[in-house]
């Protein structure tokens, strides 16, 4: 039981400690059993706590410390403590150090940044800060690392400065940190703080140099340029991490400081990016770090993936890669390799692959057996590796692979994320716009909604440009492809998703008169049929409405319409949508005047460019013709003279009313 474990520890050397009115109360909150019962408990220890600390003057400071303390458990349950707001800032003052690192522990946790109470904290940071005392200065280094704002950092920064230069390696290492933490709040005084970190580069103590490393890394990511000059020395600090120069302490598992060696290989990652001149002096200390890192466990691994993140990352060289791959395929090969460390393998080998693909080919069996793995995070990132390892020899076999992948894959998000993989892969290495079409169609109707509409364009504009370009074979095959998956889903009473269906209504509606298996008016039942199904769901009437168009444009090609085609056109007439019944009543309007319909929905005019008479000068017989009649000219409103005269000298008045 908690209450038990409770016990035990205010029974132990702690116990002289804590008042017995203090253990009742955490005895008492851990043997609740509702929020409510816990709720009772701590308003009852607020009023009570509220009332003690209006006298606090009187009070012990060991006792003022318990109840600050008090106040914190108040605040960690979800009660306000504001009246023990400032008697946490009076501790914060105290000679003792136990009770000034309460204080501002309690501070850290009780005031928001906008606090006033912060700024009244400044003096004592200061105070402290050069205090002789290492313990006193160490506590204001942590709390001006918490409680800093970017308006208290200007008075700070100074006193930090020199604290990296302590003769206490503790003082040292969290002045470096609280440094970086001031470059965050206010980046001006980076002249300042730079200096700070290049000189604890350079420091007796390699903690004191791992503490510089990711202030260093927040400012080389702001500006690379200015800290360029330190590629020598991050490269020679990773040849002495390699060859065991730093204390045995730092070692893990026998690797040589693993952390600060992937800390320094990001810091020469983002110096070497695209500059060619300092890549040139990492190539050497990056294949060293990768050979004597190559141990087979999860630290090692892990260093090397760093490396090859970093090979990837700056001036490519061809050597460093063909090193970094054959250290990616033993994450992929050996014996015992975890999960852990195939997935760094393929992700590392993804990063090769994006700067040189032909590399990637020789480790396509590595690949194919991670598609097979039941790791679904292994598996996704495997397939991003396929679609980046396709070419124009294998293409086909790795799109198979991918739509069979699409078919089983259950998650949305790494579904959309394939998706566009692949359709990718099909836009630049389709080997004939046969292929291409079938393909997006199988891709289309697997992912619906998660292929986005200018994919569908694309499509349709290839069929559009093959019909003008004399290969009329092409929108042949497309249309009966597209018969099939329609009379498909017409039989099994499936439901296609919206951009399949559009671009099915739009090519039929186009080329369906050119089918060779079917007859026009057998094409148009089969669009009726899917559109009769459609009708009934509120949120599909955009695509039953171009189901509509699509028989409207084959009614015009082969110049019959079926009689249960037109019952189905008579009924949408009377739809609730007003788009599908204007549609249905055009139709029916044009199929009474064949002459007309034929000029309205031309034959195969989709590419065709339409010529705009903007000012309808083709309907000037008209008009002089009702003139004639009798019919009034039109005159155009005088807009000019509709607004008001508006006075420019009239301007707004900011002067306030006299008082009444």
């Amino acid at each position: 039981m908690y209450s038990d474990a409770v016990g035990q520890i205010m029974m132990g050397h702690n116990a002289s400690h804590i008042s017995h009115e203090f253990y009742k109360l955490i005895k008492s909150v851990g043997e609740t059993y509702s929020k409510q019962e816990e709720n009772e408990i701590m308003a009852k220890e607020a009023r009570n706590l509220k009332e003690k600390l209006k006298g606090s003057a009187a009070l012990p400071r060991n006792r003022l410390k318990e109840f600050v303390v008090r106040c914190i458990y108040l605040e960690m349950l979800g009660h306000d403590a504001q009246f023990g707001h400032m008697k946490a800032v009076e501790l914060a003052a105290s000679s003792k150090i136990h009770e000034k690192r309460t204080g501002y522990l309690a501070c850290g946790i009780f005031l928001a940044p906008d606090n006033v109470f912060r700024v009244m904290l400044v003096n004592q940071m200061q105070r402290d800060l050069a205090s002789s005392n290492f313990l006193e200065v160490s506590c204001a280094l942590q709390a001006a690392a918490t409680l800093a704002t970017p308006e208290m950092v200007p008075p700070l920064v100074g006193l930090v400065v020199r604290l990296a230069r302590h003769d206490n390696t503790d003082v040292r290492k969290k002045a470096l940190g609280t440094l970086h933490s001031f470059t965050m709040l206010d980046y001006s005084i980076v002249m300042e703080t730079a200096d700070a970190f290049r000189r604890a580069l350079c420091d007796a103590q390699p903690s004191v140099m791992a503490c510089a490393l990711p202030g260093l890394e927040y400012l080389i990511r702001k500006d690379a340029n200015f800290f360029k000059d330190l590629v020598p020395s991050l490269v020679s600090i990773a040849k002495q991490i390699v060859e065991h120069r730093l204390p045995k302490e730092f070692d893990y598992h026998r690797v040589p400081a693993p952390w600060i060696t992937m800390q320094i290989v990001r810091l020469l990652s983002l110096l070497g990016k695209s500059d060619k001149d300092a890549s040139e002096g990492m190539y050497e200390v990056l294949v060293e770090v990768m050979r004597r890192s190559d141990m087979g466990i999860n630290a090692s691994n892990a260093v090397v993936y760093e490396c090859v993140k970093c090979a990837t990352t700056i001036y490519p060289n061809d050597a460093l890669l063909e090193k970094s791959a054959s250290f990616v395929n033993r994450l992929l090969t050996a014996e015992s390799v975890s999960l852990n460390s195939k997935y760094i393998g393929i992700k590392a080998l993804n990063a090769i692959v994006r700067i040189r693909p032909a590399i990637g080919n020789r480790y396509q069996v590595a690949v194919i057996d991670c598609l097979e793995d039941t790791d679904p995070t292994l598996r996704t990132q495997a397939l991003s590796l396929l679609c980046r390892m396709a070419n124009a020899q294998n293409v086909e076999g790795i799109m198979e692979t991918l739509i069979e992948a699409l078919r089983v894959e259950g998650d949305q998000f790494r579904k959309k994320e394939l998706c566009h993989d692949a359709i990718g892969v099909a836009e630049k290495l389709a080997p004939n716009d046969e292929w291409y079409i079938n393909t997006m169609t199988d891709i289309f109707i697997i992912c619906g909604d998660l292929v986005q509409e200018s994919v569908m364009q694309d499509l349709l504009s290839i069929l559009a440009e093959a019909s003008t370009d004399d290969n009329e074979d092409l929108c042949v095959r497309a249309v009966e492809s597209f018969l099939v998956v329609l009379e498909e889903s017409n039989d099994e009473g499936t439901i296609l998703p919206d951009i399949v269906i559009q671009a099915i209504a739009w090519t039929l509606g186009e080329y369906g008169s050119w089918a060779e298996s079917r007859t026009g008016a057998e094409v148009m039942q089969e669009l009726a049929k899917y559109a009769e199904t459609l009708r009934a769901q509120p949120n599909r009437r955009h695509t039953v409405c171009m189901l509509v168009s699509s028989i409207m444009k084959l009614t015009a090609t082969t110049g019959e319409c079926d009689g249960g085609v037109l019952e189905f056109v008579e009924a949408g007439t009377m739809s609730e949508d007003v788009n599908l019944q204007e549609r249905c009543l055009q139709m029916l309007s044009l199929i009474k005047k064949p002459e007309v319909y034929v000029q309205v929905v031309p034959v195969d005019a989709s590419s065709e460019d339409i010529q705009v008479d903007e000012s309808l000068a083709f309907l000037n017989a008209f008009v002089e013709g009702a003139i004639k009649a009798g019919a009034p000219r039109y005159s155009p409103p005088d807009f000019d003279n509709m607004d008001d005269e508006v006075d420019d000298s009239v301007t707004l008045s900011f002067t306030p009313y006299s008082k009444p």
